[in-house]
């Protein structure tokens, strides 16, 4: 209609600002025989998933959850960022410039600065990182861990490519931002920077990296690391320098 008098409202619409992280990739009630369930990643340097989960409706008088949306249908792209752990020229990525070009800095400082709003073109703009992540560390290498929706709906989007079996290992501790997008062009890459948007924050417990203790010998010390996630539980375990700490399933022979 042209006259706008005859317009009077019916009611209201809400949409979710954040998309619910499963514990895994699949409903273990009803996962396949045939590919194990992988863990969503919770530790620096070991392996695990990223999934995003939907699909649920809360009662109207408990207001919005992050799992209260629609579920998936159709493939997705998903990109980590560091949020506090990895500095980069945010400043100058932001503002269409060359990331080299800024003064390095975490990405939770724009956000103090500028408010929550500004992380969806952050995911516009923010690079893959190798030295973040093994696994979708590229542009091109990120359709190997594309999210599938193999026909109709589902409540779960695991990012672990086509067969549902590829993992991916953080390399440094820290709040990570998990970008989506679900919009992708004919080469499975997604379609403008502009679709990427913030839909869930993951924290990945473990201390700080390149962190160098020196103690002298023969005496009792003290040892202090700063990190995210601890635990009363946790311990540490000193291994040789020419050993990994994911040997023997993360459990390197050594003193603890």
């Amino acid at each position: 209609t042209d006259d706008t008098a005859n317009f009077f409202k019916v009611g209201s619409v809400y949409t979710a600002t954040s998309i619910g992280v499963a514990k895994w990739t699949q409903d273990l009630a009803t996962a396949s025989i045939a590919i194990d369930p992988i863990e969503t990643i919770v530790y620096v340097g070991k392996a695990g998933a990223v999934t995003l989960f939907a699909g649920i409706t809360s009662p109207v008088d408990q207001g919005m959850h992050p799992y209260d949306s629609v579920p998936f249908s159709r493939n997705a792209l998903m990109k980590l960022i560091s949020y506090d752990g990895e500095e980069l020229g945010w400043r100058a990525l932001l503002a269409g410039e060359r990331e080299e070009d800024g003064e390095p800095m975490m990405l939770e400082q724009v956000v103090a600065e500028d408010g929550a709003g500004v992380l969806d073109s952050a995911c516009a703009v923010g690079p893959y990182l190798a030295s973040l992540v093994e696994g979708p560390s590229t542009e091109e290498n990120a359709k190997e861990w594309k999210g599938y929706v193999d026909g109709g709906t589902s409540s779960y989007m695991p990012f672990t490519g086509p067969n549902n079996d590829q993992n991916l290992i953080v390399k440094k501790a820290g709040n990570l931002v998990v970008c989506y997008c679900a919009t992708l062009d004919e080469l499975g890459g997604c379609a403008q920077d502009s679709f990427w948007i913030r839909v869930a924050m993951i924290m990945v417990r473990g201390p700080l990296a390149g962190v160098k203790l020196e103690f002298p010998n023969n005496f009792v010390v003290q040892a202090e690391l700063q990190g995210w996630g601890f635990t009363a539980n946790d311990t540490l375990r000193l291994i040789a320098t020419t050993q990994s700490c994911a040997e023997n399933g993360y459990s390197p022979k050594g003193a603890t």
